[in-house]
This record gives structure tokens, sequence and C-alpha cells, in this order.
């Protein structure tokens, strides 16, 4: 009995199931940018509506063996990567990049780079909060060799609540007087 186009409640199909392992694989691995996997509102809100949130969580559960080529782009859209990621023309490796020459000339160019590989391979063994944490703590370390530590000194010499100040400060009458 199909409640909708391309679904059914019956149980997943292979190609529905495969589908399901390829979408899920996406939301564990391209992250909202707080770094969390992207809930189905924003998925469905981010294709225009194409894709309702009903619809998405039978793509999720495998129960749309073979959804529209539109809603399939809308996902590939959505994701960053092309439509062939949901259809198997592609390698898996060739089709997970974007469309975007510049996107996959600089991810080239950055996984030649031996400790960039060696940071990839670790950071895949973390999950979805480590991973957002140590980039967090990257783009720190980049705004710090940037020149943003003046930026981050003058923070830390703003006066907290009640007049307290962060650790390591000293108030113009706790220096001592140059000699």
């Amino acid at each position: 009995m199909n409640q909708m186009r391309g679904t059914s409640s019956e149980q997943p199909s292979e190609d529905g199931a495969r589908l399901a392992v390829l979408l899920d694989h996406l939301f564990e691995t391209r992250l909202a940018p707080s770094g969390r996997p992207y809930s189905l509102t924003e998925v469905s809100a981010g294709t225009g509506g194409k894709l309702t949130v009903s619809y998405l969580s039978a793509l999720r559960k495998g129960k749309v063996a073979a959804p529209s080529a539109d809603k399939v782009q809308a996902l590939a859209n959505f994701f960053g990567v092309r439509a062939t990621y949901f259809t198997g023309q592609d390698s898996l490796a060739e089709s997970a990049v974007s469309d975007d020459d510049d996107d996959d000339d600089e991810l080239r160019q950055a996984l030649a780079q031996p400790l960039v590989r060696l940071v990839a391979r670790r950071a895949g063994s973390l999950g979805h909060a480590e991973q957002a944490l140590i980039l967090r703590l990257m783009d720190d370390a980049h705004a710090l060799a940037m020149g943003m530590s003046a930026k981050i000194a003058q923070a830390n010499t703003t006066p907290m609540d009640g007049g307290e100040r962060r650790t390591g400060e000293r108030r113009s009458e706790d220096r001592r007087p140059e000699d």
C-alpha cells in the first residue's frame, strides 16, 4: 500500500535500504555549522520544501526505493554532493565531493599533506561533538596565527562582573614599580 509516491509501508526494499545507508552517511558526515547533524526539518527547509519531513523520514528508513530525479537533486544540492552519489553511477569517493572544482582542488592539495591526512584519520574516529571541538580549536589556532592574539588578549583584560579580573592579570596597583 503506497502512502506517497515512491514509498511503501512494507519492509525496506534493497534499493531503499541502500539509499537509506547513503543518506544516513551524509547526515553523519555533512554537519550543520554548529557541528551537529542536520535535523529533518533543517533539510526540508534547505531544499525549499521539495522534500517534506515525513518524506525524508521515509527515505532514511529505506521505505523509498526510487525517489524522483528532482528529489535526488534537491538532496544532492543540500548536502553538496553529486546526484550520482545516490545512484551509484560514480564511485563513492568521486561523488561525495562537491561539483565545485575549486573545492575539489583545495581538498586534493590539503590531503596531499601527510599531517592533514593524519588529522583526518584521527578525526574520523571521533564522535560529532569531538569533531566539532577540534574544528573550533583549529579555528582558534588559525585566528592566533593570523594576528588575532591582540583581540584575544584584549578580551582577557576586560574586567568580569563584580570587578574581578581574569586569571593571570594584574591590577595596576599590583604591578612592581620599574627601577
